[in-house]
C-alpha cells in the first residue's frame, strides 16, 4: 500500500513499515495518512506468506535474513531521493533492523511494541509453540495461531473494519509463515549479538501494552542510546490505538535525522 504526500508538500522521502507476527499491511492503515499528510512517502507491505503475499511451504524459508532480504527489495523499488525511514511492528522491528545493518539508504529505525532486547523466556515458549505447530498440521496451526491471537490483546479492541481484516488475514496466511516467523523471532531473543543498528534509533510502546514489560524498553533505549516514546491510553497496537501520536513522535524523531 501506498500512502502520498498531498501537492506541494512532498518532502522527497520515504517511510516503510514493517509488520509483525499475527499482523499484516492493514495495521498501519490510520498511520499512513498521518506520515504522508506531513510530506512523507509512506509504504506498507505484507511479507512473504502473510495475508495477501505468496510465500513458500516450508518454513525454513521463511528466516530473517530472507524477510530482510524482501524488505531491501522494497526499499530498491519505492526508495525516494532525501530520506528513507524503516518503522517495524514488533518482532518486524527486527526485520528493519536487518536490513538496515544490510544497505546504506536508511537514515533512522523505529521499533514499535517490541525494544530488540534478549528475551530467554519468551523464547522458549515460541520455540514450543512452533514445536507443537508442526505437530499439528497447516489447518490445525492456523486455529492454534488465531486462538492465540484473540488471547494475547482481549482489551485491544479495534473498530469492526480492522476487525474483519484482522480475522481474515488469520486464515489467509500460510502455516508456514507462522512456524517460520515463530522461529525466528525466538532465535533473535536467543542471540547474544544484538547488533546495534547503524542508524538512530526511537522505540516506542504504549502505556498499557500487557505484553512486554516496560522494562525491556528501557534497559534497551539506555544500551543503544535510543529515544523512547510511551503513548498513554494505548496498548500493544498503539499505532491503531493513537495513530496521532505515534505520528508526532516520529515526525519529531525525523526532523533532526534529515
Amino acid at each position: 500500500m501506498h500512502c502520498a504526500p498531498p501537492e506541494g508538500a512532498d518532502r522527497g522521502s520515504c517511510v516503510v513499515l514493517v509488520g509483525g507476527l499475527y499482523g499484516s499491511k492493514e495495521d498501519f492503515l490510520p498511520l499512513m495518512p498521518e506520515l504522508a499528510t506531513a510530506g512523507h512517502h509512506t509504504y506498507a507491505y505484507d511479507h512473504r506468506g502473510q495475508h495477501e503475499s505468496d510465500g513458500p511451504t516450508d518454513p525454513d524459508d521463511y528466516s530473517l535474513d530472507h524477510l530482510a532480504a524482501d524488505l531491501q527489495a522494497v526499499l530498491s523499488q519505492v526508495a525516494h531521493p532525501r530520506a528513507v525511514h524503516l518503522v517495524g511492528l514488533c518482532m518486524g522491528a527486527y526485520v528493519a533492523r536487518a536490513a538496515a545493518l544490510a544497505t546504506t539508504s536508511v537514515l533512522s529505525l523505529t521499533a514499535v511494541g517490541w525494544h530488540l532486547g534478549k528475551d530467554g523466556a519468551l523464547a522458549r515458549r515460541l520455540r514450543t509453540g512452533a514445536a507443537l505447530g508442526q505437530r499439528l498440521g497447516p489447518n490445525r496451526t492456523v486455529r492454534l495461531v488465531t486462538g492465540i491471537a484473540d488471547l494475547a490483546r482481549p482489551d485491544e479492541a479495534a473498530d469492526p473494519a480492522y476487525q474483519a481484516v484482522a480475522r481474515v488475514r488469520l486464515t489467509t496466511t500460510r502455516a508456514a509463515h507462522y512456524l517460520g516467523l515463530t522461529r525466528a523471532w525466538a532465535a533473535a531473543l536467543e542471540s547474544d549479538g544484538h547488533p546495534e543498528p547503524p542508524t538512530p534509533t526511537l522505540l516506542v510502546r504504549g502505556s498499557q501494552d500487557t505484553l512486554f514489560p516496560a522494562q525491556g524498553f528501557t534497559d534497551t533505549a539506555s544500551r543503544l542510546g535510543a529515544q523512547l516514546t510511551v503513548v498513554p491510553d494505548a496498548g500493544h497496537l498503539v499505532q491503531l490505538h493513537r495513530p496521532n501520536t505515534v505520528a508526532q513522535s516520529l515526525l519529531r524523531f525525523w526532523t533532526t535525522r534529515e
